[in-house]
């Protein structure tokens, strides 16, 4: 059954166009950043500031991990949707924070609608498969549709790590069995490449070929293999990580091979007759590493970094 086109995000004119590199593989206007790499920053600076550089470095989307409660400037909610028209953002979709059930899920779609956000997302999946998620899932993407906005679920490691009988994990039965009308996905690539340390027949790019229509995000961050650096003490993922899975590092300096998956990923989309240029999805880039780094160095150098090598690292094959 073919899944039903999500709702997208488009991006307003910014203040501060660049020119398209058009080899690039990744669309320069679905650039976004998850702003939970900079949750730290955003409560130490607030969003105007936090967006004012966003902007200045041209990333043109944004995935919230929590609206107006983030800043310390006592901002209103209409003042956060000013501040993204204001620095030419555009919201591509939010992690919901609290709890998520059917007696909240209503507050969760009513927030998005406030703030132009196209989409909500689960950020957190039971690592074993659950038929009685499967029905929320399906109850809360369907009441999300109703109000024109799209509802999608963001892996980890631990629903890619283990098959059944029949060679399925957790994530793809989630995919196979949930309402194509009513529930998208984000892929998380890191967490997605951390899963094939446990599961070596894990085949990330194949698994969005195969489900293609159901992708609308990409969790785009870097880690470096297992046993290639020693584990970085100084953060809970490098010191849980480092020694049985990927660590966590800035993007393009790690080792997942994102040039080989997104034109394997482009060269199936071209053949299936979705789009070549990519802008059916959107690019988030993530850094978990960043927590308790307010307005340092670190931070910043995964927001410019990442949106520059997106932007120009990342080449279409010959």
């Amino acid at each position: 059954m073919p899944g039903a086109t999500p709702v997208r995000a488009e991006p307003r004119p910014g203040h501060y166009e660049m020119p398209i590199d058009d080899g690039a593989i990744v669309p320069r206007e679905r650039i976004g950043i998850q702003l939970y790499t900079l949750r730290a920053t955003v409560r130490e600076l607030g969003y105007d500031r936090v967006f004012r550089r966003l902007a200045a470095i041209g990333y043109t989307q944004v995935e919230f991990a929590g609206y107006e409660g983030e800043d310390p400037t006592g901002l209103s909610r209409a003042g956060l949707a000013e501040l993204l028209e204001e620095y030419g953002l555009t919201p591509a979709g939010a992690h919901m924070q609290g709890a998520i059930n059917d007696s909240t899920i209503d507050d969760h779609i009513q927030q998005a609608l406030d703030l132009g956000v196209p989409a909500i997302g689960q950020a957190s999946l039971p690592t074993t498969f659950d038929q009685a998620t499967i029905d929320s899932w399906n109850r809360w993407g369907a009441r999300a549709a109703d109000a024109g906005l799209t509802f999608y679920l963001h892996n980890h490691s631990g629903e890619l790590q283990t098959t059944d009988a029949n060679g399925k994990t957790p994530y793809e039965r989630y995919i196979e069995e949930t309402d194509p009308a009513a529930v998208s996905f984000e892929l998380d690539v890191y967490w997605a490449f951390n899963a094939t340390v446990a599961n070596p027949s894990l085949d990330p790019a194949q698994l969005v070929i195969d489900h293609a229509d159901r992708f609308a995000l990409y969790h785009v961050k870097d880690g470096h293999e297992p046993g290639s650096q020693p584990p970085d003490v100084s953060n809970p993922f490098g010191l849980v990580f480092g020694g049985a899975g990927y660590s966590m590092t800035h993007l393009g300096q790690g080792d997942i091979d994102y040039e080989t998956f997104f034109n394997r990923i482009r060269t199936a989309d071209i053949a299936a007759g979705r789009p070549a240029d990519g802008r059916h999805r959107g690019y988030m880039l993530e850094n978990d590493n960043t927590n308790g780094q307010a307005d340092t160095k670190e931070a910043w150098v995964t927001a410019v970094t990442g949106q520059a090598w997106m932007a120009h690292g990342l080449r279409i094959a010959e």
